[in-house]
């Protein structure tokens, strides 16, 4: 029973798994994703066949032997899923990007979210010092007192800063969802590039690669 439920899920995912998933919007980003579910699909439709003759045979030994052998696609297909999918979540790209077209000694505003730890990945791959931009309604923690003033930008400060023509990089919070960057930053801006839920943006004309 458990093999043959097995089997219909991978060959459900075969079916129709593609279309469901490209309803989610951030899969769509890297198609790679997406083309990886058809094996992972015959994996686990192979498994669920094999399991179910075990268990017809009455052979626990070829239902171990079959779960095993299944694992070892299945996770080749997992491995492969985490390096296409490096550009969603890791910062390392969007720092490759940054170093690449922007020179250093412009100023990287990072849009912090509440957590705004999450900037110690972009410094460390970029190697840059990065500028938070206060997050709304910030209250800074005791342990920052004396330091904020040169660690965090308030957005005011920032937008007129922008508009002034400053050359200025921003990375937007990787925690919300935009589906277009008009209103990230004040007009013109330049489009670097999006990984995810994150836009890369500059005041001036940059061109990675």
């Amino acid at each position: 029973m458990g093999g043959a439920l097995v089997a219909g899920v991978g060959v459900a995912g075969l079916l129709a798994g593609r279309a469901l998933l490209a309803q989610t919007y951030w899969l769509v980003q890297v198609p790679g994703l997406l083309a990886l579910l058809a094996p992972a699909a015959a994996v686990v439709a192979g498994a669920g066949v094999l399991a179910a003759l075990a268990a017809l045979g009455r052979r626990p030994d070829w239902l171990v032997a079959a779960l095993a052998a299944s694992m070892v696609p299945l996770a080749a297909v997992v491995l492969r899923a985490e390096g296409v999918a490096e550009p969603l979540f890791s910062w390392r790209p969007v720092a490759r990007v940054l170093v690449a077209a922007v020179p250093r000694e412009v100023e990287v505003v990072f849009e912090a979210p509440e957590e705004y730890q999450q900037v110690g990945g972009l410094a460390y791959y970029s190697e840059r010092r990065i500028t938070l931009l206060e997050p709304p309604g910030f209250v800074p923690p005791t342990y920052l007192a004396g330091h904020t003033r040169e660690m965090f930008l308030a957005r005011a400060a920032f937008e007129l800063r922008w508009r002034a023509g400053e050359r200025l990089a921003f990375v937007s919070d990787p925690q919300r969802r935009r589906d277009e960057p008009a209103a990230l930053v004040p007009a013109p801006f330049y489009l670097l590039g999006r990984f995810g839920d994150r836009w890369v943006l500059t005041s001036f004309p940059a061109h990675a690669g």
